[in-house]
């Protein structure tokens, strides 16, 4: 898509008039307002794209549920697919003289890094009774997207952490070139010690571990050689880091990744474009419901294999 079609495609869904015609037809199946919406080319296998002020509340709601999603990198590119060219460099910056000669021969000895990115669609039905979708009191705005943002946090939440990066993103328990530590199934502290400092400090600073509530509660019974708890009861760290609690890790069980830690935010999601919504009248009418689906466009995977770990139970 051109410059010039993006920002005017941007310009109609930021207009209060897409955003009235929307819920017009979203909620009271007004054709006319579809129609419009139609005559603008805003409208992907039948169904609308969502206005921008809707799509921010979404997303925002969406970030706040979302363990993952929260922590990481959310970039926006409408490009149906394509690659993003990193320049990894470990380098640090050179004191140099006036000229800018001396910097050539690290930048010209990096290797460039491609990564793909897919078209990825998540897709979700959900229905609401009629009398309650027709009570002028009823705010169906916040409802419908509320419950589509708390449904998209848990099948986003599942592909980050175990997707297998066809049709889906890629997880970073699936991702191959990440690192693993191995451990055996009576876990000690040692191999979580292990784990953090085998994770550069550059990336340790920012680093959180995340795991499932029965790893987390494990973890809590773990001493140090005086008898204290690595746990602080406080504000919830362990080793000092921040614990983010996810049931889409699994428990520590032979051949399974139940910990990762590290750097977050080199989990880059990149979002295709403002997601789409649709009404379904017929195929639920006989129960008094209506239908709505939603479906956004996006892709993941960590940009920086080296800034997280995973912890290996190995048999």
């Amino acid at each position: 898509m051109l410059i010039k079609e993006k920002s005017k495609r941007n310009e109609i869904l930021s207009a209060n008039s897409y955003k009235t015609n929307l819920w017009n037809y979203l909620r009271n199946k007004d054709e006319s307002s579809y129609s419009d919406i139609k005559a603008l080319g805003l409208i992907q296998d039948g169904s609308p794209f969502m206005d921008a002020e809707s799509t921010e509340y979404f997303r925002e709601t969406l970030a706040e549920k979302s363990v993952v999603r929260k922590e990481a990198t959310v970039l926006k590119n409408d490009v149906d697919s394509s690659s993003i060219v990193t320049f990894p460099s470990k380098s640090m910056a050179t004191w140099t003289k006036a000229g800018e000669h001396d910097l050539f021969a690290d930048a010209l000895e990096m290797k460039d890094v491609d990564v793909n990115l897919e078209y990825n669609t998540l897709s979700k039905l959900i229905t609401i009774h009629e009398d309650f979708l027709n009570s002028p009191q009823t705010k169906i705005e916040k409802i419908i997207l509320d419950t589509f943002a708390r449904n998209f946090a848990k099948a986003e939440d599942k592909a980050f952490i175990t997707g297998s990066g066809n049709g889906e993103p890629l997880g970073f328990l699936v991702d191959e070139d990440i690192k693993s530590l191995s451990a055996t199934k009576e876990l000690k502290l040692d191999d979580l010690k292990k784990l953090f400092f085998s994770l550069d400090s550059e990336y340790r600073e920012n680093a959180k571990w995340i795991m499932n509530d029965k790893t987390a509660l494990y973890l809590q019974s773990l001493k140090d050689g005086q008898g204290n708890f690595l746990w602080n009861q406080y504000d919830g760290t362990f080793m000092g880091k921040e614990i983010l609690i996810s049931n889409f890790m699994p428990d520590i069980d032979t051949g399974l990744k139940p910990i990762a830690f590290g750097d977050f935010s080199n989990y880059w999601i990149v979002e295709r474009q403002n997601p789409t919504i649709k009404r379904l009248s017929e195929m639920f009418i006989l129960k008094q419901h209506q239908g709505f689906i939603m479906r956004e466009y996006l892709d993941a995977k960590l940009m920086d294999k080296d800034s997280v770990l995973t912890l290996a139970i190995e048999g």
